[in-house]
């Protein structure tokens, strides 16, 4: 979750290129996830439990917003994502802005050369975030950017079991990477033909 980055799409003039919007979309996912992240948080999830979930487990993204305000408060979370431009601006999200993501991530394409398909999705990743951020203020009178602690959250000592975890159903277990010294190990036992 990459608070900076947030701020920096919401808060600073835009650019008009390709790595601009995925920067923005990056600040989408960091902003979603910081949703589930204050979740956690107020179930009593200690903070570095919950930064684990967070990196290790895989959620759509078409369901982490639900998810994460749902987490927050189920009745509220429901409110808000029932607003219509929060809801008609996430489906749009979802139904050109990430696939422009996935197709650029992963290297169908290099650039988006249209200036106004890159304008709009660039847009409307900002705005989205704003409709959304502009509605939690409204509901919670708080900002996802705040700290959980203002959000309620207090230290926890309990450490959540896999099974509890499970139970908030928030996706599967993502693979994490191997560790950098079994990499190299692996990296040296390559036989390179070059």
């Amino acid at each position: 979750m990459d608070l900076k980055l947030i701020k920096a799409i919401l808060y600073s003039p835009p650019e008009s290129t390709t790595y601009y919007f995925m920067k923005s979309y990056r600040a989408c996912e960091s902003y979603f996830n910081r949703i589930v992240f204050i979740g956690l948080r107020l179930k009593g999830i200690q903070y570095s439990q919950a930064e684990k979930i967070i990196r290790t487990t895989f959620m759509p993204i078409r369901d982490s917003l639900r998810k994460g305000l749902s987490l927050i408060d189920e009745q509220k979370g429901k409110k808000i994502i029932q607003q219509e431009a929060v809801q008609n601006s996430f489906n749009l999200f979802l139904g050109f802005s990430a696939p422009y993501r996935n197709l650029v991530s992963h290297g169908v394409l290099t650039e988006i050369s249209d200036q106004r398909t890159l304008e709009l999705l660039i847009e409307l990743n900002i705005k989205m975030l704003k409709e959304i951020e502009h509605e939690i203020g409204k509901t919670f009178n708080l900002s996802i950017l705040d700290e959980p602690q203002k959000w309620g959250a207090r230290k926890s000592k309990k450490v959540f079991t896999e099974n509890e975890i499970n139970e908030l159903k928030l996706g599967h277990d993502a693979r994490e990477p191997i560790s950098i010294g079994e990499a190299e190990r692996l990296y040296k036992e390559i036989n390179w033909s070059h």
